[in-house]
């Protein structure tokens, strides 16, 4: 196996070649850096991440803990929202937090899903976005999931199958966020797409494999390093630097875990 890849890697190379670098061939840890901005979007992030928690309970029919209305009146909401959608209604089989893989050209690439809902003629995807921002369909068809989580599907098909034979067109990919119930983006895929995705997917990774350090240059856009936690390593981004969060690509941002602010990071910078 030459190397494993995820989405999350395609998005951070994506953004900042160099920002791919330090994370993923270097391996460096760097305390992210404190500030309000930061805060906010590590809230934000925190509680979508407990949208996703709940929702995966709601879809294997675990009951989901008491949630406070005073202290959580927004996931409250969003739950609401979440079972008006029922992307379980009419579904066959559903599966939640759930793995793939593939391997192409000896590269692994793997990724969780948050639903898979199996109905008669198709097999969607849904994934739950929780950004305050309405989805954008052209930055979620640029997006490193949408090339990605359909082709898994697509090299998984016999899974799924059963007694009736998926075909490659009956794969969907539906973006959905709670803030913005009435507003999914429904992305369909196709044999040509398909074929394109492998392509892409195996040149990329024949890429970040083949490339020397000084081939991995930092990103022009320097909104990206304003969520960055290299910014006080590379001394770009920072806080004195204004910004319009409005230009943001909210929809592709980095996974929480991997690039975005912790708690445990804030103690460096609060001495």
């Amino acid at each position: 196996m030459k190397f494993s890849f995820s989405s999350s890697q395609i998005q951070t190379y994506n953004q900042c070649p160099w920002k791919y670098y330090l994370t993923y061939k270097a391996r460096i840890a760097w305390p992210k850096p404190v500030s309000q901005l930061f805060r906010e979007f590590e809230a934000e992030t925190t509680l979508g991440e407990e949208f996703h928690r709940a929702v995966h309970r709601i879809l294997q029919g675990i009951t989901i803990p008491v949630i406070n209305d005073d202290e959580n009146p927004q996931l409250i909401q969003w739950l609401d929202n979440f079972r008006a959608l029922d992307p379980a209604s009419g579904a066959k089989q559903v599966f939640s937090e759930y793995e793939l893989s593939a391997v192409v050209d000896g590269s692994l690439w793997s990724g969780k899903f948050d639903c898979i809902a199996l109905y008669e003629h198709a097999i969607v995807i849904f994934d739950w976005k929780t950004s305050s921002r309405p989805l954008q369909r052209k930055r979620l068809l640029q997006a490193a999931q949408t090339r990605l989580y359909p082709f898994l599907m697509a090299e998984n098909l016999d899974r799924f199958a059963g007694q009736d034979q998926f075909e490659v067109s009956a794969i969907k990919m539906v973006y959905w966020n709670p803030n913005f119930p009435e507003s999914k983006v429904s992305l369909s895929y196709d044999t040509a797409q398909y074929q394109a995705d492998r392509i892409f997917l195996n040149l990329f990774a024949e890429k970040l494999m083949q490339q020397s350090e000084h081939a991995f240059l930092k990103t022009d856009d320097l909104k990206i390093c304003q969520y960055c936690k290299f910014q006080t390593r590379c001394l770009r981004g920072m806080l004195d630097e204004a910004y319009d969060a409005s230009e943001i690509d909210w929809e592709n941002l980095p996974e929480m875990g991997e690039d975005t602010l912790t708690v445990e990071d804030a103690e460096f910078f609060s001495k």
